[in-house]
């Protein structure tokens, strides 16, 4: 599949200007590489820094994307909304700036029930690693609303 024509828009929930992966490189079910560049409206950047916590968002988001994908394009499921439910052992080398191009890496290394444990790294266009982190997240299914 070309991933360029694909709109990351409807694969995560997420909406401008919150929006942090701009483009998907390559997908397998278990491993995603997104690409997302640092813009200036960019919510979690100040003066012209993306903050560290914009370097989790890029993380999660991207794991969005692989269930995104996996929901419209292998399952032809509506996309779920998901949460960040755990993070460990998060380092992050420096914050990147605006303009800069980052690549994003997500490995699933498990997953029962809408609930995934996966492993991410940030590279910068070097390909040195800037941040990496191990999280879990979870997926909010319609029906959990019933009853309430």
């Amino acid at each position: 599949m070309n991933f360029d024509s694909i709109d990351i828009h409807g694969l995560i929930p997420q909406k401008e200007p919150f929006v942090f992966v701009s483009r998907i490189l390559s997908f397998q079910e278990t491993d995603i590489e997104t690409e997302y560049t640092v813009k200036e409206t960019c919510p979690l950047a100040e003066n012209g820094v993306l903050c560290r916590e914009g370097l989790l968002e890029i993380m999660a988001q991207s794991n969005a994307a692989r269930i995104g994908y996996i929901a419209k394009y292998i399952l032809n499921i509506p996309v779920e909304i998901g949460f960040i439910g755990d993070i460990r052992g998060f380092k992050a080398s420096r914050s990147p700036l605006v303009g800069e191009t980052l690549r994003t890496r997500v490995n699933l290394l498990g997953e029962i029930g809408g609930l995934a444990k996966i492993y991410a790294e940030i590279t910068d266009k070097d390909g040195e690693v800037i941040a990496s982190a191990t999280m879990k997240t979870a997926l909010k299914h319609e029906k959990d609303d019933e009853g309430l």
